[in-house]
């Protein structure tokens, strides 16, 4: 059972009904606020307002509030920016190939190229590469 906003008496906020995990013969009934995102279409809610703001700015508004300082790149997020600058701009190429020394910038790269071109699983946890320096 849910509510709905007009219920709340706040736009893009509603009252979810449920039943508590544990045990069938003690549930109790839960309510909870969740947020909606108040853009057209958007069926995304979200359990904190803070965290609907985040995605209406950078997912509707497309609000790239961290820019590089080296060039035009804007980002949204300042993890994608700092990896921008490691990559792009310092050149970092922490993840060696144990088997042919190829060098990438992100692990995801040298997992394929371990599936690719050196047969091994699905590069999860065994691939054998060297990890960044730490």
């Amino acid at each position: 059972v849910e509510g709905t906003a007009g219920e709340t008496g706040r736009e893009g906020e509603r009252v979810v009904i449920g039943w508590e995990e544990g045990s069938p013969r003690r549930k109790k009934r839960k309510e909870r606020k969740v947020f909606v995102c108040p853009a057209q279409g958007c069926d995304r809610e979200f359990d904190f307002k803070s965290h609907v703001d985040n995605h209406y700015r950078t997912m509707h508004l497309k609000e790239k509030k961290y820019g590089c300082e080296q060039c035009e790149y804007r980002s949204s997020r300042v993890g994608d920016l700092n990896k921008h600058v490691r990559i792009v701009h310092k050149k970092e190429m922490p993840w060696v190939c144990e088997h042919c020394k190829a060098a990438f910038s992100q692990k995801s790269n040298i997992s394929y190229h371990l599936r690719a071109l050196h047969g091994e699983g699905d590069g999860g946890g065994g691939d054998r590469g060297a990890g960044p320096p730490g």
